[in-house]
């Protein structure tokens, strides 16, 4: 973790709101990502970034260890969001599938001085690495984007989702091997 955000932790684990606003601010689109990778639904995901922050704050005098902090982090917002989806389904809410890819899972897409030619190719690109990673078991989408955008280690997110190193390892791998397989033809 960042000397930043060990700082930033203390000061508000002190108090100090600035400080919290801070905190939520950088994790933010992490947390967001989380949530997005259990419940594909923008408006949710938001809730449930709302709600983890909320969470956070009220146990932030708890947090005894700095150096785990990102992990409770995301272990928290993993909680919320398995537990906003066991709550849609007991409501019987269907999920919209929504084609379209949120603005912040997004990749840049359009560099101003590249071809229309390679902006073709860079939004095809990401309708095949979105499809593949929605078709991923919720385990294996959340392994990849923990991994691969959060950059957590693997022994984080082992940690963060409370199994084994091993687990994780093979998770990424068959995910990974999924999005190659995919892309195997794209190039």
């Amino acid at each position: 973790m960042s000397a930043k955000l060990v700082a930033l932790l203390q000061s508000a684990k002190k108090g100090d709101i600035k400080a919290f606003e801070q905190i939520v601010r950088i994790l933010e689109r992490q947390v967001y990502m989380t949530a997005y990778a259990i419940i594909p639904d923008p408006d949710e995901a938001m809730d449930i970034v709302q709600e983890t922050f909320v969470k956070l704050y009220n146990h932030l005098k708890r947090i005894r260890s700095e150096a785990g902090f990102k992990c409770f982090v995301f272990k928290m917002a993993t909680n919320c969001a398995i537990d906003r989806r066991r709550r849609l389904k007991r409501k019987k809410i269907s999920l919209s599938e929504d084609e379209t890819v949120p603005a912040s899972v997004e990749i840049e897409l359009s560099r101003r001085n590249e071809s229309p030619d390679k902006d073709v190719e860079r939004r095809e690109l990401l309708r095949i690495v979105q499809s593949v990673v929605d078709e991923l078991p919720p385990r294996q989408k959340l392994c990849l984007i923990l991994a691969d955008l959060d950059g957590l280690s693997k022994k984080e997110i082992a940690k963060t989702l409370g199994c084994p190193q091993g687990t994780v390892r093979s998770n990424l791998h068959i995910a990974r091997l999924k999005l190659r397989r995919a892309l195997k033809d794209f190039r």
